[in-house]
């Protein structure tokens, strides 16, 4: 066992580090406990508990997730399930954690080498995914084909196996059922969802899956609508004050100048019943607008509320499957070592990671970002270096510096930012290429890219 903090060999009967002092008694508890689950990890997955053997390694990794021992025999667990993604993921994860002298850089080398294995495993997980979404939908028939199918190519899938003994039973056809299980059984005596599925079978019970429809509220939005039509009466009552105080002014106060003012009353009267008239028209006129600016509202508000739904379901979360499956289609590239078809991936990814709660999913990204940050600032490097041979130091010096913001320990980039000024027509290049010589100096001191900056700097003035 090794000290946390120095490295250093630790004595099996002292609880501190004979090298830097440190406190390790309960990092040595936190080793064995691991170690323990570890060892009941493989006493399962030597008899074929397979579910038990990835519950007992799962413990093992919650508690010390740098337990690469449990990390490579969890891939290996995955990998003869047939699950091949996520044998990758495990590998990949133990590869970060320690690079020299693991086995998971072979086993993902053998993988990678064998391209048949790789293209039938994606082609399985497509089909496996799509036989569940025909089951979720009811095609029961074109399910249990597709699933054959993924049986025949990849014949050590388990999950592959649990569904199609499910859409068995839900089909009536017991005896299918019974010897799917079996075979399911025989990769993985602790399969708890086959034997409850088996169980059921021996009772005689009949497991019916059903559709369920989700109804979403559609919340309608309040009117909030002025009473307009009270402008009427309000204006017929005054108007019909107006006429009575002229009639009661006429036949009681004024009954001599009748016959004088009778014209002009009649004419009052016509000039009232047009403004009358004129008042309900545009009082129509208004609540004809009115109406119209309702329906241009309740339309644009409907259309706002569309648009609201359409920008939700844009920037809706990322499902795990999603995730998983986006993870999966990175660690393929990974290992067939398609980078640039990764770096186009990548933004998906991070997109999903940032989104993710999922502690696995969040250890396999932080793995998969240092080693693509790694590959890709190298390969920056190397097109950094193709520039410079042909005399462009300056497009060369955008690519150094791009792949240091990547991945701040390439002492060749420091370097070739340094050589590229150096020999560039830019204002102060040799002052900036001092700066970095030095720079390669100090960070990576007893490399070469240190010696070679070294030598540089007796020619710099």
């Amino acid at each position: 066992m090794k000290c946390y903090n120095c490295n250093n060999v630790l004595a099996p009967d002292k609880d501190s580090c004979p090298k830097c002092g440190a406190d390790v008694k309960r990092y040595r508890k936190i080793v064995y406990a691991s170690n323990y689950y570890y060892n009941v990890g493989l006493s399962r997955a030597k008899s074929r508990n397979m579910s038990g053997a990835v519950e007992a390694l799962k413990i093992a990794l919650q508690i010390s997730k740098t337990n690469v021992d449990a990390r490579n025999l969890l891939g290996l667990i995955y990998y003869e399930m047939g699950e091949a993604a996520m044998a990758v993921k495990e590998w990949t994860i133990s590869k970060s954690i320690q690079y020299r002298n693991n086995p998971a850089e072979q086993y993902l080398s053998d993988l990678k080498n064998d391209k048949q294995v790789l293209d039938e495993t994606e082609h399985s997980i497509r089909k496996f995914n799509q036989a569940l979404k025909n089951a979720q939908i009811g095609a029961f028939d074109l399910a249990i084909v597709q699933l054959k199918k993924v049986l025949s190519v990849n014949p050590r899938m388990i999950k592959a196996y649990q569904l199609l003994s499910l859409l068995y039973i839900h089909e009536g056809k017991q005896e299918y059922a019974k010897s799917t299980l079996n075979k399911c059984l025989e990769l993985d005596t602790g399969n708890i969802l086959a034997h409850s599925y088996l169980d059921e079978l021996e009772n005689n019970a009949h497991t019916i899956a059903s559709d369920s429809n989700i109804v979403k509220d559609i919340p309608i939005a309040p009117m909030h609508l002025r009473d307009y039509g009270s402008y009427l009466g309000s204006a017929v009552c005054i108007l019909l004050g107006v006429i009575l105080s002229f009639g009661i002014l006429w036949y009681t106060v004024l009954p001599a100048q009748q016959s004088k003012y009778e014209k002009q009353a009649v004419q009052e009267r016509q000039h009232i019943e047009k403004q009358l008239q004129l008042a309900n028209e545009q009082i129509e006129s208004k609540d004809k607008r009115i109406s119209e600016l309702e329906e241009n509202l309740s339309y644009l508000e409907d259309e706002n509320s569309e648009l609201a739904d359409q920008k939700l379901e844009n920037e809706q979360k990322i499902t795990k499957k999603e995730a998983y499956e986006l993870m999966e289609k990175a660690m393929i590239y990974t290992v067939r070592e398609q980078w640039y078809s990764l770096y186009e991936l990548y933004p998906e990814i991070d997109k999903a990671a940032q989104q993710m709660n999922d502690s696995q999913y969040r250890e396999a990204y932080v793995a998969l970002k240092s080693l693509y940050n790694t590959k890709l600032s190298t390969l920056l490097v190397q097109e950094g270096n193709a520039k410079v041979a042909n005399g462009s130091y300056v497009p060369a010096i955008q690519n150094y510096a791009a792949a240091i913001k990547l991945n701040d320990g390439n002492a060749e980039a420091y370097y070739g930012v340094a050589y590229s000024y150096e020999l560039s027509s830019e204002s102060n290049k040799y002052k900036t290429a001092k700066e970095y010589y030095n720079l390669v100096l100090s960070k990576f001191g007893g490399t070469e890219w240190a010696a070679k900056a070294q030598e540089r700097l007796k020619y710099i003035p």
